[in-house]
């Protein structure tokens, strides 16, 4: 078997695995609570967020860790979706089955309207293919970076503008792109402000 999804599933390399290793032995506990394993673990916890928010110019504030990409999906759709009093969610037809997913069970018990958007023959969405979809009703969008199972790259930099000028948030699944891809990470934060 050929294995080319290294984002979804990675066997890790000799240095991760110690590392994983070390602080599995010495930061077991809870990192919130108030003895001194568990401000041990505290401290490395914050240590981490202060290196990965400086490698992806974020304020570590804004930084959560999740168990994986389905829950980041899930987790900041629902947050931007339910933060707008506006119903309907325009979406990729190319999306992670875990974005569906919530889409599915914000249609099914909160009455939300979910618009497929079109894709142009090399299977992207276009900045006039996005103009022409955003509506006064529009609330949220959500177009993935890079597709995993395709690899179409969109240019997220320019939907960002298009949702930005709009004001609607532009949720974007970057698990495959990260790392690998240029994102702007500190201009899609700026215009949710």
């Amino acid at each position: 078997m050929i294995y080319f999804d290294h984002v979804a599933t990675t066997p890790m390399s000799t240095e991760a695995l110690n590392t994983y290793r070390e602080v599995a032995e010495n930061f077991f506990a809870n990192s919130e609570s108030l003895h001194q394993a568990g401000n041990a673990a505290g401290q490395l916890v914050q240590e981490s967020k202060a290196k990965i928010a400086d490698l992806l110019h974020v304020p570590v504030e804004g930084l959560i860790f999740t168990s994986g990409g389905t829950q980041s999906n899930q987790l900041g759709i629902r947050c931007l979706a339910t933060g707008s009093s506006k119903k309907e969610i325009l979406v990729s037809p190319l999306e992670h089955s875990s974005v569906y997913q919530i889409l599915n069970y914000l249609a099914d018990t909160m009455d939300y309207q979910i618009k497929f958007l079109p894709v142009d023959q090399k299977g992207h969405i276009t900045p006039t293919i996005l103009q022409n979809a955003i509506t006064d009703q529009t609330g949220l969008i959500v177009i993935q970076a890079v597709n995993a199972i395709t690899g179409i790259v969109q240019d997220i930099q320019a939907l960002k503008q298009l949702a930005s000028d709009a004001h609607v948030p532009l949720f974007v699944d970057a698990v495959q792109g990260l790392a690998k891809i240029p994102l702007d990470l500190r201009s899609c934060l700026k215009s949710l402000k």
